[in-house]
């Protein structure tokens, strides 16, 4: 079976749909895999997938003529809000066609659109899938050490995505470093492949004995069995965060991660939308909430045992089993 995933990775999106897609690559073996993406977004791209699969880079408007000259079975669409015509020229010529955090007019138009970060459906179509339920972890987790609760906080893990264009990931370390010398915290701070101020980043840290930063460190779960809680973004990572046990601040970067429901109090989380990331409010509100996390054991422990709930490994083969008619 020839499928094609085809994928965005840019400062504006992040490259969370390019880490889906080569999750799923890797349990479809024994299929004709390969990326088809845009030129402008090939370099981050070709970073990620790092030579394992085939990648076709095109202009966007070509790329639709492209995959109807390639003949796949099935075309994956991780490209955010989809057109019309990302997806009736394919399923006009047989191609089935799945679709991805996808609230565009073509989400409707699909075989099957996947919206897996949006608790309440948006649009009304039969074709759309919402919630938790079909959100996958990537290998790697299968075999990782969940959290077990504690009153002793050994570290803290700091993550932004692939990218972080607001550079979260600074304002948050500026925000709590002051707190975990005092506590004896250390922060491991994860940032991705394009995150452009890694290198600032690190001259800053350098002297700091209790920080370990990495870069695109290839199993973010060995990192997160050494951390007690967390501050990330609203996207992917909280819910591997949930599926690890770890009660964490969640930070939305932008307007959509503001839609994802499933970070709150209820699932295990401080969610801190009030103000622009940007903001020296959201500095304040952070190092406060930050506090509250590491010395009320009774909020700490109760976030925990909401997250004991949610486990997502199991999903991955649901959602492959969709794509391919298993």
């Amino acid at each position: 079976m020839v499928i094609f995933f085809r994928v965005i990775a840019n400062p504006q999106v992040g490259s969370g749909h390019v880490f889906r897609s080569l999750t799923l690559a890797h349990e479809m073996h024994g299929n004709n895999i390969s990326f088809i993406t845009e030129h402008s977004d090939k370099e981050t791209v070709e970073k990620i997938v790092d030579g394992q699969f085939r990648i076709i880079n095109e202009k966007k408007e070509s790329i639709i003529d492209r995959l109807l000259s390639e003949g796949p079975d099935i075309v994956v669409n991780d490209i955010l809000n989809t057109e019309i015509d990302d997806v009736v020229p394919l399923r006009e010529k047989g191609i089935k066609v799945v679709n991805f955090e996808d609230l565009g007019v073509g989400a409707s138009y699909s075989d099957i659109t996947i919206n897996e970060l949006f608790e309440t459906p948006l649009i009304k179509s039969k074709n759309i899938l919402w919630g938790n339920k079909y959100f996958f972890v990537r290998e790697e987790f299968e075999n990782a050490r969940e959290h077990k609760s504690s009153k002793k906080l050994n570290a803290v893990l700091l993550s932004f995505g692939g990218i972080d264009k607001l550079n979260c990931t600074l304002r948050a370390y500026l925000a709590i470093k002051d707190a975990c010398i005092l506590h004896d915290i250390k922060i491991n701070i994860v940032t991705g492949p394009g995150y452009l101020e890694f290198d600032h980043l690190k001259k800053l840290t350098q002297k700091d004995k209790n920080v370990i930063l990495s870069n695109t460190p290839g199993v973010i779960s060995s990192i997160m069995e050494k951390c007690d809680i967390a501050i990330t973004s609203n996207g992917r990572t909280v819910y591997e965060l949930a599926h690890m046990n770890i009660p964490s601040i969640a930070i939305p970067q932008h307007d959509r991660e503001g839609t994802h429901e499933f970070a709150s109090s209820k699932t295990g989380f401080i969610v801190l939308n009030k103000n622009d990331p940007q903001s020296d409010e959201i500095s304040r509100d952070i190092s406060n909430a930050f506090q509250s996390l590491i010395t009320d054991d009774d909020l700490r422990k109760k976030l925990f045992l909401r997250m004991k709930n949610y486990k997502f490994d199991d999903n991955r083969k649901k959602v492959i089993d969709l794509i391919i008619d298993k």
